[in-house]
């Protein structure tokens, strides 16, 4: 989803639970994941889960806003609207956007995470993380500048 002005944006259904990991907790992860020399293969972890119906109550509990989740209509109609992007040759707001099908499908869920491997590492909830950030931060979301945050971080470590 996405906020705005007028409130969480979302797909589908309102209480689909959707993974939520801050960047910075990305960058703890990976630093303790290449700490261990044993440990291979693919690395998967959660910050916190909530649904966008959840999410809309936090941040107005934290904020002291009222703002509200607006459906912009089913999960099929995202697939289309993605589609309808790539034929018009809007490509790179057709792969923004694309991000998006599993999240709220479904299949972007991470049900068997690896969290419990690294102990040492305290994830931030979403709570906690509008807390920390609300008003200091923009939180657009943007995978490539999550990955690019996220080698800085290890790089500098």
């Amino acid at each position: 989803g996405n906020v705005n002005r007028e409130g969480f944006t979302y797909w589908g259904n309102i209480d689909q639970p959707i993974d939520l990991t801050a960047e910075e907790d990305v960058a703890k992860y990976l630093v303790a994941a290449v700490a261990k020399p044993e440990r291979a293969g693919d690395l998967r972890i959660v910050g916190d889960e909530h649904s966008t119906r959840e999410i809309v109550r936090i941040y107005n509990e934290v904020t002291g806003k009222n703002v509200e989740a607006r459906c912009l209509g089913s999960v099929e109609d995202l697939i289309q609207t993605v589609n309808g992007m790539k034929n018009q040759g809007k490509l790179l707001e057709a792969v923004e956007l694309g991000y998006a099908i599993p999240i709220f499908d479904g299949r972007g869920k991470i049900f068997d995470n690896d969290n419990d491997e690294f102990p040492e590492v305290d994830s931030l909830t979403f709570e906690a993380f509008l807390k920390k950030y609300h008003g200091k931060y923009q939180y657009p979301y943007s995978v490539n500048r999550s990955i690019t945050r996220s080698l800085k971080d290890v790089e500098a470590f």
